[in-house]
């Protein structure tokens, strides 16, 4: 059998640690909850269409759609209000999209897009001779165009003149096979009842029927 021994300082054993006499006290420090447990939390997932919104689309639509009609009934606005100021220039184009009520519209001019004050000083500008000289340019390039004279137009049914001589036309010869073989029956026919009634009948010669027809 095993005896333990312990052996301490001398006179450790009479020592005490604190007085007895005297109340313990506590300090007044509450212990801390312990904390829960944290929850791990899923990730959400999240939808692209979720926020996909017909109406939204839809919105936008006809939006686009009143702005662009908007804008062409502004058009045909001005052209309305406006239209006499620009009459003496029938050839120059006129650039009625411009939102300057009182700008010069005339595309190719200096002075494109340049305001003036009021319904008279547009007018006079517009009267001006840069203005009445430039419609009479692009009046005179348009006669002069090769593209706008005009060209003969020859009919294929047109008798032969000068332009269109009877040498250089066409012709189709066409052979009538249905008039040959009414008329081969008719005389097939005619030959059966004379032979009936004892009529000498003279043999019918075959024809060839042809047909021009110009091309």
């Amino acid at each position: 059998m095993v005896t333990l021994y312990t052996c301490s300082p001398r006179g450790l054993s009479s020592h005490k640690f604190w007085d007895e006499s005297k109340e313990t006290i506590w300090p007044d420090v509450s212990m801390p909850a312990p904390s829960p447990p944290e929850e791990v939390v899923a990730p959400i997932e999240h939808d692209p269409c979720a926020n996909f919104s017909f109406d939204r689309i839809i919105e936008e639509e006809l939006r686009a759609k009143t702005d662009a009609r908007i804008l062409r009934v502004a058009v045909v606005a001005r052209e309305q209000l406006l239209g006499e100021l620009y009459a003496h220039l029938p050839h120059c184009e006129i650039d009625w999209s411009l939102d300057d009520e009182f700008g010069c519209r005339v595309v190719g001019m200096e002075c494109y897009g340049e305001s003036f004050e009021g319904t008279t000083g547009l007018r006079c500008h517009l009267r001006t001779d840069a203005h009445v000289k430039h419609d009479a340019l692009l009046a005179w390039e348009w006669v002069e165009s090769p593209s706008s004279s005009p060209q003969p137009s020859h009919s294929l049914h047109q008798s032969p003149t000068s332009i269109a001589p009877a040498s250089e036309m066409d012709f189709v010869v066409v052979e009538v096979d249905g008039e040959l073989e009414a008329e081969r029956a008719i005389d097939a026919s005619q030959s059966a009842v004379a032979a009936e009634s004892g009529i000498p009948v003279l043999n019918a010669t075959s024809k060839t029927t042809t047909k021009t027809m110009p091309v």
